[in-house]
């Protein structure tokens, strides 16, 4: 099954790749969501810079989107590009203020890059309001514990 799946992501990946390359801008046969779909399936197949590139393109075409701003600032904080995943995952927190997972991430960001401590605190302790329970839950804890701990 697993090995099915590979070859079916590969194949959509390809036409959909095919139809972007044929006809990228926005139209008829391709819009905003196929690139989105593009760079999820590159993301999970490990082509990370690629997947980017695809889900920027779609967070333009669907601006008010906060999954796909959230998702563009985990790929970015993968590829080191922590200036651009902050300003995604700021805007994926804009888009959508009750939903944990921006939050947490933008505060995990915010607390490796050792930038303000003090908004990183507010935006882990939100996650945590917001999704008390679990293991993102505990990871915010612990987060939370490491800037206790060094007076933050």
């Amino acid at each position: 099954a697993a090995q099915q799946w590979g070859q079916a992501t590969a194949a959509v990946a390809a036409v959909v790749g095919l139809a972007l390359i044929i006809h990228p801008g926005p139209g008829p046969f391709v819009f905003a969501a196929d690139h989105g779909q593009l760079g999820y399936i590159l993301a999970n197949r490990g082509a990370y810079a690629e997947a980017a590139r695809h889900l920027a393109q779609a967070a333009a075409g669907l601006p008010g989107n906060g999954s796909l701003h959230r998702d563009l600032g985990l790929l970015f904080y993968r590829l080191g590009r922590t200036a651009e995943a902050q300003a995604a995952l700021e805007r994926a927190v804009a888009l959508a203020p009750d939903d944990p997972l921006p939050h947490r991430y933008l505060g995990r960001l915010l607390v490796v890059r050792g930038g303000n401590l003090g908004r990183a605190r507010a935006h882990l302790e939100r996650a945590l309001a917001l999704a008390p329970h679990g293991e993102p839950a505990a990871e915010v804890r612990a987060l939370l514990e490491t800037l206790e701990s060094q007076g933050q």
